[in-house]
């Protein structure tokens, strides 16, 4: 699950909620980035391992074909638990278009039908900086069951 880095952060401002639950959002004071969050069950990954399953939460998130995609995507980690000195493994994925930055980064937990991604978007800054930085301020945390 993730815990919320920017709850007392100045520079970000909570916006309302998406409507479905474990989905929330994120502005910056100069309103050209989002960072919006996404925790849940991860919904039927077959014979998925969990690299294969974090690819297909991309996938689906950016509506590409994950066999297509998977090559494009870079191996990063997760900040872990409060004192963030490890980390998980993650997938991300960024590109810029016409000035317009989008980042995701994903995991998915098959054995137990949960992932993580967060996905930021910016206008005229570049999105890989604010991603580091919304990731250095978030972290997930792996509860026992």
């Amino acid at each position: 699950m993730w815990a919320d880095g920017f709850a007392n952060d100045d520079e970000w401002q909570h916006v309302d909620d998406a409507a479905a639950p474990g989905r929330w959002t994120y502005v910056n004071v100069d309103l050209n980035c989002t960072a919006a969050f996404r925790k849940g069950p991860l919904g039927d990954a077959g014979d998925m391992d969990d690299r294969e399953a974090t690819d297909a939460v991309i996938a689906a998130q950016l509506d590409e074909d994950p066999s297509e995609l998977s090559p494009l995507l870079s191996d990063g980690y997760f900040l872990l638990g409060e004192h963030r000195d490890s980390g998980v493994e993650h997938r991300q994925f960024s590109y810029t278009i016409n000035d317009v930055g989008h980042f995701i980064a994903a995991r998915a937990f098959v054995a137990v039908d949960y992932s993580v991604h967060v996905s930021v978007k910016c206008v005229g800054t570049d999105v890989d900086s604010l991603a580091g930085y919304v990731m250095s301020k978030n972290w997930i945390v792996i509860e026992p069951e």
